[in-house]
């Protein structure tokens, strides 16, 4: 896959309705079975997106300092989407 196709592929999974936690999940297992080739700075943006992904916490009692909420998550996956 080249940049474009992989833009697209992480967009369409970005837009798609589901819920945070399913979301974070299938953006963590996409990424990591990613096998494409794309710019750094494609990889820079997904990367991004990994790191928020990877930090999502459904749960407020167990979130720590760094972990982030629903609003959060949708928010940078919103602002990443148009990137």
């Amino acid at each position: 896959m080249n940049d474009k196709e992989i833009i697209q592929k992480y967009s369409q999974l970005i837009q798609n309705e589901k819920t945070a936690r399913e979301f974070s999940d299938e953006y963590l297992d996409e990424f990591i079975e990613e096998d494409g080739e794309f710019s750094e700075e494609t990889y820079q943006i997904l990367q991004n997106m990994f790191a928020e992904a990877e930090a999502y916490c459904e749960d407020p009692d167990r979130r720590g300092q760094r972990d982030i909420e629903e609003a959060e998550l949708r928010r940078v996956a919103t602002e990443i989407a148009t990137k």
